[in-house]
């Protein structure tokens, strides 16, 4: 009795692993792609969009400014600036700064994935 009751244990424990309920999966998740382009919006506390900001697309920021730096473009009268043909994968980040050395503003921000709109404020 003893060898039948731990069979049938043995051929529901085999049932459930193969149906999916006790087996471990090996796949990793995919993570989302970057939007193929973005426009970043710059604007003040208040919400008012602020012109002539140069905002920089990096890989990274470190100390108050962009690292390994994809390319730059400069807010028109919008506030907005938009960068294209992004990477597909891959942490992003976008970056602006305003000031004199004595009352510098920076802000950023790094994604992934990366969005197809984002707003910066100082």
């Amino acid at each position: 009795m003893r060898t039948a009751l731990a069979l049938s244990t043995l051929a529901l424990a085999a049932g459930i692993s193969g149906c999916g309920g006790g087996g471990s999966s090996s796949s990793t998740p995919s993570t989302p792609n970057n939007a193929g382009s973005s426009v970043i919006t710059v604007d003040s506390s208040s919400g008012a969009p602020i012109a002539g900001i140069t905002v920089t697309l990096s890989t990274g920021i470190s100390n108050n400014a962009p690292t390994g730096t994809i390319t730059t473009q400069v807010t028109g009268s919008t506030g907005q600036a938009t960068f294209t043909s992004l990477p597909s994968t891959g942490t992003l980040c976008v970056s602006a700064s305003q000031g004199t050395p004595s009352n510098f503003q920076f802000t950023g921000k790094c994604l992934q994935p990366f969005p197809g709109s984002y707003t910066l404020s100082f």
